[in-house]
């Protein structure tokens, strides 16, 4: 379970499982935002996918981490290369596609005790690619294929052509420790589901290995088991199993929970040598406050006294899980401590993955780094945190509060919903204050007022009904030597900025533009510009809901279930949205006008034009080859 959107998987020749998953771009600079990742399948595996701000971090010890982070993307096929004629690295790899950025990555595997590592590559990139799967054929060469979203599709063949040997490679043995962790692990697997007179005493002694999968298997393999076979020797052993606590909050009653709660109050925090070991003591605090009673949470309490004592020398992952239990227990520091936390957020790039991606590096700074600006991701956690405190703030700290958000969604950038997760937080907070108390807070405004049409610059024109075949006929010889700045500016005076995010340019009301020009040939830009009624994206469409009374709902559907349909009818504000009943709807169909206007282009002359579209096609930066002189 937790995944997000795996749309392909395979085996290796051991017989592991690995997918690459999806991310949620809209989520970009939010605490939460996972990005694309190759996830080692396990038996019981769990990976945390929720809605929104339920996901599941990957450090909660009670589910399984990526192998390996990959950035933002839309992953699609993944195959092993074990029939390629290519050089032995690439025999083993584990290749998978990217359909955003049009690019096919090479994941390096290497078995590190009961799981894997990985390093990547791009393997294969350029413009108008937009990869859907691949194969190997009989030939030892590679097939993949591109289209999608009403784009062209194409079959495209990779053969190597060097002097390296392509002779099969035949896999080597694993060093001796680590084939022992991994037949300990499919062991333990074995009890998964299965009651077993065994399994207590094969699990018990594995739950606090070093190894995160042994961990993982030995818990899933304890929790199969009646509880009564096993909670009495997790709560006598010493010293305390934490991964044996963890089971027992998340299988026990409430009196167990409180003996959890106590027995982790004698742990020194402080003397923990591993990030692991805190961050599963915080989850299963965690998990005894949300699911015991009152007599529990007071444990609670008395166990987080010494972890709080040392906050700001924490990492983030524990800072993060200590500002939790902090405001969901009321602590009566949480205000003054994560008000300050706040206010030193300065902004940080959410982390892309363990190995960097140079996509384009030759052109300047990578394209996946310019997509989110900044975002004050911690100031975001402590500010959802705090929610939960409704009382012990005084006006001085409540004003501090809420400017510290409006500061935030003026000065820092994120992706589609970034704006709304603030406006939910503070909506929410406001709540929290009695009404004769919230005049002073109201009156600091989340956002500025958005007239940005008048400020948008003119061109120089003069316009015409241009079509795409006329900009592409003006393209054809002359999009090399451009200019950046003028494009840059048409990229206003056109009102993409208006829904279109480009690099740190525009808002996220409309398709991520960043990576349009390596996703996307040249015709392919231009058409969805001057014709967007001709291919309306799905994540993008409205939709048109007529309903028994006679009445008519448009919108965006967000989500739908047997009962309702959830629909966002201000694009503007797509957290803002609305409940329609499915017993009251009468017919609904999609529209077939986009909400893209049609002749955004019109008022160009045509150098105006030309120097938009090398802009688009160049990522946002002068660096690009179209701008070279």
């Amino acid at each position: 379970g937790g995944l997000r959107n795996s749309f392909d998987l395979a085996f290796n020749d051991r017989g592991d499982l690995f997918t690459f998953d999806s991310d949620m771009e809209w989520d970009l600079g939010a605490p939460w935002y996972r990005p694309t990742r190759i996830c080692h399948l396990v038996s019981g595996g769990e990976f945390g996918w929720r809605n929104d701000a339920a996901k599941w971090p990957e450090y909660f010890q009670d589910s399984c981490g990526p192998v390996l982070n990959i950035g933002p993307g839309s992953p699609t096929g993944v195959s092993f290369g074990y029939r390629a004629r290519f050089p032995g690295r690439y025999q083993r790899a584990l290749f998978v596609c990217d359909w955003t950025f049009a690019t096919i990555y090479a994941v390096h595997l290497e078995p590190k005790g009961a799981s894997y590592t990985a390093t990547y590559e791009e393997f294969v990139g350029g413009s108008g690619l937009p990869v859907t799967d691949l194969t190997f054929g009989g030939d030892g060469a590679m097939y993949f294929i591109v289209g999608g979203r009403r784009l062209g599709s194409a079959v495209y063949r990779v053969r190597y052509r060097g002097g390296k040997s392509t002779a099969p490679v035949v896999a080597s043995g694993l060093d001796p420790s680590v084939e022992q962790l991994r037949s300990l692990r499919l062991q333990l697997e074995q009890f998964h589901g299965l009651e077993s007179e065994l399994a207590a005493d094969m699990a018990l002694p594995n739950l606090d290995s070093e190894d995160r999968a042994i961990r993982f298997a030995a818990r899933v393999a304890l929790e199969s088991q009646p509880l009564e076979n096993w909670r009495s020797r997790v709560l006598a052993s010493q010293p305390a199993p934490l991964t044996g606590l963890l089971a027992m909050a998340r299988q026990g009653t409430a009196e167990d929970l409180t003996a959890v709660a106590e027995r982790l109050a004698k742990v020194d925090f402080s003397k923990f040598d591993a990030s692991w070991q805190r961050q599963s003591v915080l989850r299963t605090l965690e998990l005894c406050a949300a699911r015991g009673d009152d007599v529990t949470r007071e444990a609670v309490r008395v166990a987080l006294k010494r972890p709080i004592e040392g906050f700001q020398s924490q990492e983030q992952s524990i800072q993060r899980e200590l500002a939790r239990l902090m405001c969901y227990l009321g602590h009566d520091q949480a205000i003054d401590v994560l008000l300050a936390h706040m206010e030193s957020d300065s902004g940080q790039r959410p982390t892309l993955g363990k190995v960097g991606f140079e996509r384009n590096a030759k052109y300047g700074e990578s394209v996946k780094d310019i997509l989110v600006s900044a975002p004050l991701v911690s100031r975001m956690h402590d500010a959802q945190m705090l929610v939960w405190i409704s009382s012990g703030w005084t006006p001085r700290q409540r004003t501090r509060y809420f400017e510290l958000m409006a500061d935030a969604v003026r000065n820092s950038k994120g992706g589609y919903w970034y704006t709304e997760f603030w406006s939910r937080i503070r909506e929410a907070a406001l709540d929290q204050i009695p009404e004769d108390g919230r005049a002073a807070v109201e009156a600091i405004p989340l956002t500025v007022d958005d007239s940005e049409d008048a400020a948008l610059p003119l061109p120089a024109g003069p316009g015409r009904k241009w079509t795409t075949a006329e900009i592409l006929a003006a393209a054809k010889n002359s999009l090399q030597g451009r200019d950046f700045a003028n494009g840059q500016r048409m990229y206003s005076a056109a009102k993409c900025v208006m829904c279109h995010r480009l690099g740190a340019e525009g808002r996220s009301l409309g398709p991520e533009l960043t990576q349009v020009g390596q996703r996307f040939k040249i015709k392919d830009i231009v058409e969805a510009t001057v014709e967007p009624n001709k291919a309306i994206s799905d994540q993008y469409a409205v939709t048109i809901f007529l309903t028994l009374d006679g009445k008519t709902v448009t919108g965006r559907v967000i989500s739908r279930d047997s009962d309702f349909v959830t629909i966002a009818a201000n694009l503007e504000r797509p957290s803002q949205t609305t409940k329609l009943a499915v017993a009251e709807i009468e017919e609904e169909f999609v529209s077939k006008v986009s909400t893209m206007p049609t002749e955004l282009l019109d008022n160009l002359n045509e150098q105006e034009v030309l120097d938009l579209l090398a802009y688009l096609i160049s990522a946002g930066k002068s660096t690009h080859p179209v701008f070279a002189q």
